[in-house]
């Protein structure tokens, strides 16, 4: 899920919930939130740590800082981008999904 208007930035998932041993470190939901224009506000991560009960994890904040955004899809491969207003890389989400069981997971760039 992308959202552009709340003036400030947060990536963060929930995991896939689910009693199946199967499933366990299944992707469920990206979110990212992002701002672009002059309006910002600082992060706030109470009001993100409050969603830990649903299976929020934060994976990257960012303060008082403006982005835009680069989405590549390729074969099997989603790659989210975060760029400055400056053109400087600030966060990637790589995301990869097996087509025949629907499993999604998001990689660590080590990977």
């Amino acid at each position: 899920m992308l959202n552009g208007h709340d003036h400030t930035y947060a990536r963060g998932h929930v995991p896939v919930r689910s009693a199946a041993e199967s499933d366990v470190g299944n992707l469920g939901t990206v979110y990212v939130t992002s701002v672009s224009g002059p309006k910002q506000y600082r992060f706030s991560r109470e009001q993100l740590e409050s969603y830990a009960d649903e299976g929020y994890q934060l994976d990257q904040p960012a303060n008082l800082k403006q982005f835009f955004q680069v989405i590549n899809i390729e074969n099997d491969t989603l790659t989210y981008v975060a760029y400055t207003v400056l053109g400087d890389e600030y966060d990637r989400a790589v995301i990869s999904k097996d087509f025949g069981t629907g499993t999604k997971k998001l990689r660590k760039e080590s990977e």
